[in-house]
């Protein structure tokens, strides 16, 4: 063949495998990337307590997407959120609050009134955004310039105070003002020059000290589209130099990198150190999210896993993050889902909830003191609450690349002895229980996370079961529990169905001349009649006998049968099985069967047992309905399934 063949063949399969080495380099480099990030393998200590948990999330924004009122049909979703402040901008460009008429400035508050109505019937306080430049005092009419007088500025900040903060008139507290919406955006304002925000902020202030009579309020600023530290301090030197109220400093910040929000916050803090009046002022991020164009994200779960992930870096922070934005504008096409940045899509498509709205919601489920959390990886990171015996834990496995799974381990550690039940809800609504008795202050279970999952679990003690005592096996780590002193509860996986057994180990604390009735065991049934009845065992004196009863009861009738325990010894074990068909009851001693019963019975439902406290040791609990375990507890904490 010749060369120069040879040569144009060998070019020919390098263009023609050149995207296959492209697309295995780009894999390589991804998969060396994760080869190098850390696996969660969370720890959490249920005796730590780190104070009040800080709730970054419980603020939402609305942008101007269309005239208002844009919440009127969201009052409900927004108040299951549970947020404290709403912040809307747009104000006096949207809402028409103010005219010119004959040089004269005329309020008309009436459009804002009715969003504000809708924040507070949400559950939440109004957040203003003052912006933007009323048309009417504008010196070229355009709502991103300065005013043609200052005074006419002033005029309209103190109205706004007045009409909201005023206690004669709509009488609210803890109103935030907050001067203008991403200056160096729109209308180009710096900090020198023209237009110049230092100049829109000072004016602002002086517009709201000249409202009398108000309710406590705050003013701050500047709402900067990120933070950016030189005009920061240059406006920081501005305010301090002339003494002006700064009450909570604000910017944005759309990232992919949940980092960037408490590496934000540390900048601020190294701002604000210069400025000793202003140190420990809160820190707002007024607008944020994955990205501040439309991104097909914002309608997937990556946005509602990102979320969780920044609001990790936010706590401790960050004081409030107004998640950007409630509620998308209308859809361009015929689509619902358009990459917009709502939490719901505009109704128009239907008022969908987004991954993210179902991520908020998880969080706003969290509440009380923070747990320290130890173990989180470079994908999965969570944190956790805890309000009395309760423990809530969210977790989220942020991967914008779509490709991080893990089995993660995880781990409530420090527990008090006792029955516990793990709850976990996921976004997308499905939700799995599991049941555990603690007697080592562990509990331990893998949870599956594949990419951009968020997870909520909630333990919660189901019963304070005593103490235990070494097992009937009597090998190490095999542990009963002492039922002396209160009775506890297990609920059933399944429903009891028309056959079933009962069995399980049970050392008396007392012998078999001990005449004292005890109830051991009930299970709540329904038998196609009224009232309920109740499969019970107890121990009763029947004539010269002690025995264990066994059978259906209800206020009336019973249908038992009973096993003599007369030769039982205080302090040894003995299994009974209880079994219960259509046609028969029957109780077997260690394996021996005592008696039987042939009768009608039926036998459906039951969602619980209940131990009472008999006086002695259980062990080995299991509950068959049908061929199908629908409860086991061991009591050696290990994890029963």
């Amino acid at each position: 063949m010749p060369k120069r063949l040879v040569w144009i063949v060998y070019l020919f399969i390098a263009i023609l495998t050149l995207p296959l080495l492209v697309l295995f380099v780009q894999k390589a480099q991804q998969y060396i990337s994760r080869a190098g990030g850390t696996r969660a393998s969370i720890i959490v200590d249920a005796q730590s307590n780190l104070g009040i948990l800080p709730r970054p999330w419980e603020a939402l924004a609305q942008g101007g997407e269309e005239p208002p009122p844009m919440l009127q049909n969201l009052v409900g979703d927004i108040k299951n959120l549970s947020p404290r402040y709403i912040r809307i901008d747009h104000i006096y460009d949207h809402y028409s609050v103010v005219e010119k008429i004959d040089g004269k400035l005329i309020y008309n508050f009436s459009k804002l009134d009715e969003t504000v109505s809708d924040i507070i019937a949400s559950g939440a306080l109004p957040f203003f955004s003052l912006s933007y430049m009323p048309p009417p005092i504008s010196q070229d009419g355009q709502v991103t310039s300065a005013p043609q007088d200052w005074r006419d500025w002033e005029s309209i900040v103190e109205e706004t105070v007045k009409h909201y903060s005023g206690k004669a008139n709509k009488n609210l507290s803890g109103i935030y003002y907050e001067v203008w919406n991403e200056p160096d955006l729109f209308g180009r304002w710096g900090t020198s020059g023209d237009p110049d925000y230092r100049l829109l902020y000072h004016h602002s202030v002086t517009g709201a000290g000249k409202a009398t009579n108000t309710n406590s309020f705050f003013m701050g600023g500047p709402s900067l589209t990120s933070y950016q530290p030189t005009y920061m301090k240059n406006f920081l030197e501005y305010v301090s130099d002339n003494n002006l109220r700064l009450d909570f400093l604000t910017w944005h910040r759309y990232s992919y990198y949940p980092d960037d929000y408490s590496n934000d916050a540390q900048k601020a803090r190294e701002t604000l150190s210069g400025f000793s009046k202003y140190e420990g002022i809160p820190f707002f991020i007024t607008e944020w999210g994955i990205d501040s164009e439309n991104n097909p994200f914002f309608d997937t779960k990556v946005s509602a896993a990102h979320t969780v992930a920044s609001l990790r870096q936010m706590l401790g922070n960050i004081n409030l993050g107004f998640i950007f934005e409630i509620k998308d504008g209308p859809p361009p096409g015929d689509s619902p889902f358009w990459g917009r940045w709502g939490l719901i899509t505009h109704e128009n498509a239907g008022l969908s909830k987004k991954p993210r709205y179902e991520a908020v919601k998880l969080l706003s489920e969290l509440r009380g003191n923070r747990v320290r959390v130890n173990g989180e990886g470079s994908w999965i990171t969570g944190f956790g609450s805890k309000t009395g015996e309760t423990i809530k834990l969210i977790l989220s496995n942020y991967d914008y690349e779509g490709l991080n799974s893990e089995n993660v381990p995880v781990t409530f550690s420090n527990l008090d002895p006792g029955s516990y039940i793990i709850d976990m809800k996921y976004t997308n609504g499905n939700t799995k229980k599991n049941e555990y008795v603690v007697t080592e202050g562990l509990i331990s279970q893998n949870v599956i996370m594949n990419p951009n999952d968020v997870i909520l679990l909630t333990l919660s003690k189901n019963a304070s079961i005593g103490i235990f005592t070494q097992g009937r096996s009597e090998e190490s780590g095999d542990s009963a529990i002492l039922v002396s002193d209160a009775e506890f509860s297990l609920p059933l996986n399944a429903p009891l169905s028309s056959e079933g057994t009962i069995s399980f180990d049970i050392k008396p604390d007392w012998d078999g001349r001990d005449s004292t009735e005890r109830i051991i065991l009930d299970i709540p049934i329904k038998t196609g009649t009224i009232p309920v009845k109740h499969i019970t065992l107890k121990k009763s004196k029947i004539g010269f006998s002690n025995k264990l009863v066994f059978g259906i009861f209800d206020e009336n009738t019973s249908k038992i049968v009973s096993a003599a325990v007369d030769n039982w010894l205080k302090g040894e074990w003995q299994n009974v099985t209880l079994k219960y068909t259509p046609t028969e009851l029957t109780v077997l001693i260690n394996g021996t069967p005592v008696e039987d019963l042939a009768n009608n019975i039926t036998v459906r439902g039951g969602d619980e047992i209940i131990i009472y406290p008999f006086k002695g040791a259980l062990d080995n609990l299991v509950i068959e309905s049908g061929n199908k375990e629908i409860l086991k507890r061991t009591f050696d904490g290990s994890i029963d399934e």
